[in-house]
């Protein structure tokens, strides 16, 4: 892969956000989160993630609202949110996807 960090970062698709809506939470409640995640046009892709408690990863396209958007989606399921953070593809990410 060639290019500056900036460029190989951006050429992964979009900032993750991760949540969870438990500390543990169960497949069944993680699958519906994801079922109503893929319904934002920000969402590019979903990974959920049984090693982490069914953390729900996502990888999402630019927008300043997306946060908000994943938020308020969690809520209108009527879920608790545990914790959500959102950050830029590392060069971690990059070389693990070369």
């Amino acid at each position: 892969a060639q290019g500056t960090p900036s460029e190989l970062k951006d050429s992964l698709g979009g900032d993750r956000i991760t949540l969870r809506i438990r500390e543990f939470t169960s497949t069944e409640e993680a699958e519906i989160v994801c079922a109503e995640l893929r319904n934002l046009e920000e969402v590019t892709e979903i990974f959920l993630s049984p090693s982490q408690g069914n953390a729900i990863n996502l990888v999402v396209t630019a927008d300043p609202l997306v946060l908000s958007k994943v938020q308020a989606a969690v809520r209108e399921l009527g879920l608790p949110l545990f914790s959500i953070s959102q950050s830029r593809p590392s060069l971690d990410d990059v070389y693990l996807r070369v």
